[in-house]
């Protein structure tokens, strides 16, 4: 994938300060490798497409943003502060 962050300052946090920032996200099923150093960053008011071949990530992305997989590496920044993605309880849980 194509990087689109904004390089980091000083202490590491990527320059925007507001939006959503994904750096060197990784994820992995068993053996295989569903993302590998996958790097976003949406301004607010920005509309982006996930677009790709099968086996890309896509699906990967979006599940991992919406709390519903965890990643296995990368960092993440929501309004510069590095408290993303949420981690949701899952409703079949009790």
């Amino acid at each position: 994938m194509t990087n689109v962050v904004d390089m980091p300052s000083q202490d590491g946090a990527p320059e925007a300060t507001s939006g959503l920032v994904l750096r060197s996200v990784r994820n992995w099923y068993g053996d295989t490798r569903a993302l590998e150093g996958m790097d976003l960053q949406a301004r607010p008011g920005e509309i982006l497409g996930v677009a790709g071949p099968n086996g890309a990530g896509k699906s990967t992305v979006i599940k991992i943003l919406a709390g519903e997989t965890r990643e296995d590496a990368g960092e993440f920044w929501l309004d510069g502060a590095a408290s993303w993605p949420p981690r949701l309880a899952s409703p079949r849980r009790t």
